[in-house]
């Protein structure tokens, strides 16, 4: 419910003032290159890489 009520309503008015300035191709440029910078960043900087597989889980009874 905060996604509709709050953040939209913010993201909309963000949009309309940067489509004053830019074109929608290079709103839509801008905003490709950016998640993808965003995707490639987070690549090599989060640690999901050095999660391992633990070992097998012993039995209850200890056999």
């Amino acid at each position: 419910m905060f996604i509709f009520m709050g953040v939209t309503p913010l993201s909309a008015a963000q949009t309309g003032w940067l489509l004053q300035h830019l074109t929608l191709a290079q709103l839509f440029g801008g905003t490709g290159l950016f998640l993808a910078a965003t995707a490639l960043l987070a690549w090599p900087l989060t640690s999901m890489r050095s999660i391992a597989d633990g070992g097998p889980a012993t039995p209850a009874d200890g056999r």
